[in-house]
Order: structure tokens, then C-alpha cells, then sequence
């Protein structure tokens, strides 16, 4: 599991690689609430997991409802692999990510 944070001037980058389950919720429920104070747009870069679970979506559709309310937004930052995808089909729930930001990194 990783969880890398990059962030720009009005811009986070969350990378997340590797195993994304129930043992690293925490980290990355913490992660994604410094990230929501900032105020800035959020993107999810999910391009290098490789496992992906019911807990790791929860706090990730959560973020982007909290995002939506304050107006910042979150978005995918890559394509979503099939392992994500097969996650959100399992679990019923619905997520629409917009775009990417196209700001200048």
C-alpha cells in the first residue's frame, strides 16, 4: 500500500498504488481530510492499484460528496483500472468522476 500526496497551487494529487483495503482506510481517510481543509480541486490517481476494497470506496465516494459540497471537487487523475471498476460494480454504488482538471501541473 501507498499513498502519495503531490500538491499544486490550486490542485492535490492523491496517488494510490498497490493494495487498497480495510488495513490502510485510516491513512487514507486522514490523507483525504488534509487534503479536503486545503479547499484545493482533488484527483485520484488509482492507475497502479492493484487491489481495492468496499472500505477504500466508501471513504473515497465520501470525499467526493464532501468535495462537491464545499466546491472543490474530485476527480479520477487517471484512467480507472479494472480492479476499481469491478469494486464499484460489486458494491452497487454509483460513482461518476468528472474529468481531470486540464490546469497546468
Amino acid at each position: 500500500m501507498s499513498l502519495q500526496l503531490q500538491e499544486f497551487r490550486n490542485r492535490s494529487v492523491i496517488q494510490l498504488e498497490d493494495s487498497i483495503t480495510l488495513n490502510c482506510a485510516s491513512e487514507l481517510r486522514d490523507l483525504l481530510l488534509q487534503v479536503l481543509n486545503s479547499k484545493n480541486q482533488i484527483e485520484i490517481d488509482v492507475s497502479r492499484v492493484t487491489e481495492f476494497d468496499l472500505s477504500a470506496l466508501q471513504i473515497l465516494y465520501a470525499a467526493r460528496l464532501a468535495a462537491n459540497q464545499t466546491g472543490a471537487g474530485l476527480s479520477t487523475a487517471s484512467p480507472v483500472p479494472e480492479v476499481v471498476r469491478a469494486a464499484i460494480q460489486e458494491s452497487g454504488i454509483e460513482l461518476i468522476f468528472e474529468s481531470p482538471s486540464q490546469e497546468a501541473r
